[in-house]
């Protein structure tokens, strides 16, 4: 059940998509990660940049693996030994107000790419909706193929977060009323 809101049940990502950004975000952390004279050394390279809206729109590799990195839930050294928490709003990212943009600039293609005739949530179709969307990213955007999987995965999850995974089953004007909330939404 969907509690899209109500604040004591917030919006928990599925399984699959989590182990999705902790499997791209190690993936990306092998791409930019090298030593140099004893020290871990990051490259920090523009994964996606592109000018749609008159204002270049840039997303760094760095930035994203953070981003897949916040999604990752941990568990706290407490009495309550299986409370798990999220470091921080994940709207409130770098990558996610990017990945934010772009979607609001390629909301149609990216919905018939996500949805395609889904009313549901995306369940099992999660691994081909990432796929899908790396696809698109490698041949529309120009994104490199190593980063595309990533990139994709940062998609859904700003998508799902957003509309609390009712993506697919809400009207078009619901959906983008929740991405610009999420994307004025910053510090909660």
């Amino acid at each position: 059940m969907t509690h899209s809101h109500d604040p004591d049940h917030p919006y928990v990502l599925p399984l699959d998509l989590r182990d999705a950004a902790e499997a791209a975000a190690d993936d990306l952390r092998k791409q930019i990660h090298y030593i140099e004279r004893d020290y871990l050394v990051e490259r920090d390279v523009t994964v996606l940049l592109f000018d749609q809206t008159g204002t270049p729109i840039e997303l760094k590799v760095g930035d994203l693996m953070r981003f897949l990195s916040l999604n990752r839930k941990r568990t706290l050294d407490s009495a309550d030994a299986g409370k798990q928490v999220t470091e921080e709003n994940p709207h409130a990212s770098r990558a996610s107000q990017t990945v934010l943009r772009i979607v609001v600039v390629y909301f149609d293609e990216l919905r018939k790419l996500i949805c395609k005739g889904k009313k549901g949530s995306l369940g099992a179709a999660t691994q081909g909706a990432i796929a899908g969307i790396a696809a698109w990213l490698i041949g529309v955007l120009g994104v490199d193929q190593h980063a595309a999987t990533g990139v994709a995965v940062a998609i859904l999850i700003t998508l799902l977060s957003a509309t609390k995974g009712a993506f697919c089953r809400l009207t078009e004007e619901q959906a983008k009323a929740l991405l610009t909330e999420a994307s004025n939404n910053k510090t909660k």
